[in-house]
């Protein structure tokens, strides 16, 4: 969603809507970390571990990498990443200290609405989330951290 919206800005501004560039310029960090969350914790954590779990279950198994290369799953889990990636590289903007506190402050927001509505009608869909764990000022500290190094990462692509 913050992807769409990022490129519905950016083409708006482009299209002589200039008011709206700043929208566009506000998304450009948090699309770009978000994606990069999405890849790679779906990629190289989640997907291993279902595999590993559905082992001795191979009719689930297929029915777990039939969806996973689904056009749906792939376009959210993967092929977003490389759009958002030629998008920002055109661009040759690199981003700026207000671009992390931007993707920080929709973090928080997020955070807060996943532990005040989604944890409390039971859609416990992130265990990093949830504070009932022993390790979730881990988790909090891991995020913060992981968001400077997407900072970093995505500034030495331009």
């Amino acid at each position: 969603n913050i992807m769409t919206m990022r490129f519905l800005t950016a083409f708006l501004a482009g299209c002589g809507f200039h008011r709206i560039a700043f929208f566009a310029d506000f998304l450009r960090f948090p699309t770009l970390v978000g994606g990069s969350v999405t890849v790679l914790i779906w990629w190289l954590l989640l997907v291993p571990i279902i595999d590993h779990v559905l082992k001795t279950h191979e009719v689930e198994r297929r029915a777990f990498w039939h969806v996973s290369f689904s056009f749906s799953l792939l376009n959210v889990h993967l092929f977003n990443l490389p759009a958002m990636y030629v998008e920002f590289a055109a661009s040759g903007q690199k981003l700026n200290f207000f671009d992390l506190w931007v993707a920080l402050f929709i973090a928080l927001l997020y955070a807060l609405f996943y532990l005040n509505v989604c944890d409390p009608l039971g859609l416990q869909f992130y265990v990093v989330y949830s504070p009932r764990t022993a390790l979730s000022f881990f988790s909090y500290v891991l995020i913060l951290g992981g968001y400077y190094c997407f900072f970093r990462l995505w500034n030495e692509v331009v």
